[in-house]
């Protein structure tokens, strides 16, 4: 008999039973929805030995909400941001991509990586207008690879016009596009050699929205992010989560978490 293949609402449905689980603290009713093995921030884990590290990791937690899903509109996967909040009051944004096997969808991989230094109450993302048909982008994927291709080809001054809207926003800053720009280059400024891949996508050509998991690799000759070089020239491979989120077929608003752990590590430090 054939696999029957997972429909958008089927995997928004798992992913959002997976989430309630976390928050009630409910083992049978997460391990329900995971696979016998799983990879979890690039290593393979059994299901029991998943399951055990994050009831362990969301013990303090007493609420979690989902402020961003984007399901696949290409393969069972979706991203999410999520807020925790712990028992003490404390609130942090989680950044997630998660992929499942078809039907019952079942997850097999979870990448996640979350702002632990952000302050309360974390701004939520403003709701999004309904896209108008005659400007949506009909091949998000094709759209976001190009828009990549300008960064890592220093075209963004003949490009960023026709992918981004005069006035945008990254982390709930406002942006022009000089200046989102600018912001962009000084990474490359930092980090000689800085090269932008990505390396999974979830698009959601419906409400024109994307997410990227993006692998940067190069080697830092300034401080990034206030992080000083490493003294023996050491180069460096960390990650970024970030949505977009478009109107009028441009990108429009942009929420986006480094691996700063990740990138310190390729230096040396904790």
């Amino acid at each position: 008999m054939a696999s029957h293949t997972s429909t958008k609402s089927e995997l928004e449905q798992a992913f959002r039973s997976w989430v309630n689980g976390i928050k009630q603290h409910d083992d049978k009713a997460i391990s329900a929805l995971l696979a016998p093995d799983l990879n979890h921030n690039g290593r393979q884990v059994g299901k029991q030995e998943y399951l055990d590290g994050l009831l362990k990791a969301t013990a303090d937690t007493q609420d979690i909400a989902v402020d961003m899903l984007i399901v696949s509109s290409q393969n069972p996967a979706v991203a999410a941001r999520l807020i925790h909040h712990s028992r003490q009051g404390h609130q942090h944004p989680e950044y997630l991509f998660v992929h499942f096997s078809h039907s019952p969808p079942q997850i097999t991989s979870v990448r996640s990586l979350a702002d632990e230094a952000s302050s309360s109450p974390i701004p939520l993302s403003p709701p999004t207008p309904a896209p108008e048909p005659t400007t949506a982008v009909q091949d998000l994927p094709a759209f976001y690879t190009s828009y990549i291709a300008s960064i890592n080809a220093h075209t963004m001054e003949q490009r960023f016009p026709g992918s981004c809207q005069p006035k945008l926003t990254h982390n709930t800053v406002p942006r022009d596009i000089p200046s989102y720009i600018d912001l962009i280059e000084s990474s490359f400024e930092d980090i000689r050699g800085l090269h932008f891949n990505v390396v999974d996508l979830v698009a959601d050509e419906a409400k024109q929205q994307v997410a990227s998991r993006i692998e940067f690799t190069g080697r830092p000759v300034r401080p990034f992010r206030g992080v000083e070089p490493g003294v023996n020239g050491e180069e460096v491979k960390f990650h970024e989560h970030a949505f977009y989120f478009l109107e009028g077929g441009k990108i429009v608003r942009v929420w986006s978490v480094l691996d700063m752990d990740a990138y310190k590590k390729c230096l040396g430090r904790s």
